[in-house]
C-alpha cells in the first residue's frame, strides 16, 4: 500500500463529502469521469447519466461521511488507482445521525491533472 494513493482517494472522498453537504451538484458531476459507474448496497448504476442521478438523489436528502480507518491500495500507476477501504459512514438526513459499517472500492482515473471517479462501490455489510 502506498501512503499517498490512500491520501489521494481520501482527498477526492473529501472533496465528494463536501460537495454532498453543500449540495453542489456540479461539483458532485466534475468529480467523476463521463461513464462512471456506482454501486450501492441497494442500487447498480451503470454509466454517467445514472450514477449522476443517484448521487444527487443522496445530496439531496443528506449529509454523508466516510470515517475510513483500514485502507489498501491494490494498484497505482500514472493514469489509474484502484484504493479499498473499510470503516464507518455517517448519514445525517438533519432529523438523526445514522452510523452504519461500511466498505468501499473506488477506482480512479487521471484526467489531465485531475484525478476523477471511474467507479464507486460504497456498502453496508450485511449481518
Amino acid at each position: 500500500m502506498t501512503s499517498e494513493g490512500a491520501a489521494t482517494a481520501r482527498t477526492l472522498l473529501d472533496r465528494m463529502e463536501a460537495a454532498i453537504a453543500a449540495r453542489d451538484t456540479a461539483a458532485l458531476d466534475a468529480l467523476c469521469v463521463e461513464d462512471t459507474v456506482l454501486f450501492g448496497t441497494s442500487a447498480a448504476n451503470f454509466g454517467g447519466e445514472e450514477s449522476r442521478a443517484y448521487v444527487r438523489l443522496v445530496a439531496e436528502s443528506n449529509a454523508v461521511r466516510w470515517l475510513l480507518d483500514r485502507w489498501a491500495v491494490v494498484h497505482e500507476d500514472d493514469g489509474h488507482l484502484l484504493a479499498t477501504a473499510t470503516g464507518v459512514v455517517e448519514g445525517d438526513d438533519g432529523n438523526e445521525i445514522e452510523r452504519s459499517d461500511f466498505r468501499l472500492s473506488l477506482w480512479l482515473v487521471r484526467q489531465g491533472e485531475q484525478w476523477r471517479i471511474g467507479h464507486f462501490h460504497g456498502s453496508v455489510p450485511q449481518a
